[in-house]
């Protein structure tokens, strides 16, 4: 992704800038280091809105949020998630990762219903528009919801719904937690 970076800055590619900065970003936050990241997303919201890329800009917005919600600043992360949410309905997209963030802040915020809720629409959503990967999370995230308050077939239930859909795509991030939620 870095190579992606300099070779789309170096030949005035802005068109690329933007997803490569993403790509870097996603890596960060993947790496707990969200003010490198959000550092990174900055660069891309700033060329998403110059190029009047409404795509780019809800990812970023997006990871933005996800990025605030790490380090527990939940008041920016939730302004970011709300405003991903926005710039997908432009074109008509609703996008399950939103709604997983918005059940994370939730959680952090002593709300555990609520984050039910959003990790279940997070779900709704990634089955009705086949996304595996975004299904295999929320599966996860629900799972680990039931197993928090003491509702352990619930949890076993969607840990193994949740490693059978990450094995199907060789997701190995979420093979490893629902196997460990299942242990």
């Amino acid at each position: 992704a870095f190579h992606d970076l300099q070779l789309a800055t170096t030949k005035k590619l802005e068109y690329l800038t933007g997803p490569a900065s993403n790509a870097i970003a996603e890596t960060y936050i993947i790496l707990k280091e969200s003010p490198k990241a959000l550092s990174y997303l900055r660069t891309e919201k700033l060329l998403s809105e110059a190029n009047n890329s409404e795509e780019s800009l809800a990812y970023a917005l997006l990871d933005m949020g996800s990025a605030f919600e790490e380090v527990n600043q939940l008041d920016s992360a939730y302004f970011y998630e709300e405003s991903a949410i926005t710039a997908f309905q432009k074109y008509k997209r609703e996008e399950p990762l939103v709604y997983k963030t918005l059940g994370d802040i939730e959680i952090k915020s002593g709300k555990p219903a609520e984050a039910l809720s959003y990790y279940k629409k997070s779900l709704q959503i990634s089955v009705k528009n086949n996304e595996r990967r975004a299904s295999a999370i929320a599966y996860s995230k629900i799972a680990e919801f039931y197993k928090n308050v003491n509702q352990p077939d619930s949890a076993i239930y969607y840990a193994v719904k949740g490693l059978e859909e990450s094995r199907s795509i060789s997701q190995k991030k979420t093979i490893m937690e629902a196997a460990a939620l299942l242990s």
